[in-house]
């Protein structure tokens, strides 16, 4: 046979020709000693290269090997888990199980099959993954940092420093994103780059709805007269009296204070302006508490009212 076959894998020249792969595919369908790594490798193989109706050929009368459903199953196997990834220990049942995970959960099911020996049997693996799955679904932010760290713990030694790194700016900067990797839904860098899209769309949310409040007290400020806390209700309550007294005897005229700053001296107008100012204070003030005055005891209340 052409190419270097061992128990996981069989590895063909790149350059081989379309002809050639074809006569390899039917030595391997007549074949009683190549395994499911050797059909699910040239089944890769002719896909990657685009070689034929690989349909056709399994269906054809010169073909003696497995059915369509079965080559394109191998295939699908193949891809997902490279030659140097396989164990050997382990059967291609194993592999087939773990084959629709992400790679680095991959590695670190067909490692967890290794702790025992003999090593873990094909129904306590789909257990095992099952039991992830069902673990992998936190609701919220605390649960999904303190599930990733868990499984960093155990199987962070199968991932290269580069994932580790990525998978750890995911926990610390979004442990929803980072389950999903633990899960196998995304890989490290998926993780780690949806994590920081996520996070700087709440900075910028965060930035916008800061400007929006600054905006909105600029508001208030601007049309809302500032309250001194030093000045008491009694103190408020003698300049608002002095102030309307003066407008009573501003020879008789009744005019809004704004109008009859006009007719005033600027130093006069200043001192109304003033008391004025105070008065509408002091009237929100009033009105904030008025609750807790009663009219009939109070003078002050009393006198506002007339």
């Amino acid at each position: 046979m052409i190419g270097i076959t061992t128990p996981t894998a069989l590895l063909l020249p790149d350059d081989l020709s379309e002809d050639a792969w074809r006569d390899v595919g039917l030595d391997i369908g007549g074949s009683r000693n190549a395994s499911n790594w050797h059909l699910g490798d040239w089944w890769a193989f002719g896909e990657n290269h685009h070689y034929g109706t690989r349909k056709a050929l399994v269906e054809s009368p010169e073909w003696r090997g497995p059915s369509f459903k079965t080559c394109h199953g191998a295939g699908t196997v193949a891809r997902a888990i490279e030659s140097a990834r396989r164990r050997a220990l382990l059967s291609y049942t194993h592999h087939q199980d773990v084959a629709a995970l992400e790679p680095a959960l991959q590695d670190a099911c067909l490692e967890w099959c290794l702790k025992t020996n003999p090593p873990a049997t094909r129904r306590e693996l789909r257990d095992h993954i099952k039991e992830i799955k069902e673990l992998g679904k936190p609701r919220t932010d605390v649960q999904a940092r303190e599930y990733a760290k868990h499984w960093m713990a155990e199987y962070g030694s199968t991932l290269t420093r580069y994932q580790r790194e990525a998978l750890d700016y995911a926990i610390r900067h979004d442990p929803i994103q980072a389950a999903r990797c633990c899960d196998g839904e995304l890989t490290c860098t998926q993780a780690a780059n949806v994590a920081r899209a996520n996070s700087q769309k709440r900075v910028a949310q965060h930035e916008a709805k800061q400007q929006a409040d600054h905006e909105a007290r600029h508001a208030d400020h601007a049309n809302v007269i500032p309250l001194h806390t030093e000045a008491t209700l009694d103190e408020g309550v003698d300049e608002l009296m002095a102030l309307m007294q003066a407008i009573e005897r501003f020879d008789g005229v009744h005019v809004a204070p704004a109008h009859l700053l006009h007719h005033m001296s600027s130093e006069k107008a200043d001192e109304v302006e003033r008391c004025v100012l105070v008065g509408l204070r002091l009237l929100k003030a009033i009105h904030s508490t008025w609750r807790g005055l009663r009219p009939d005891r109070s003078p002050h209340a009393q006198a506002i009212r007339r």
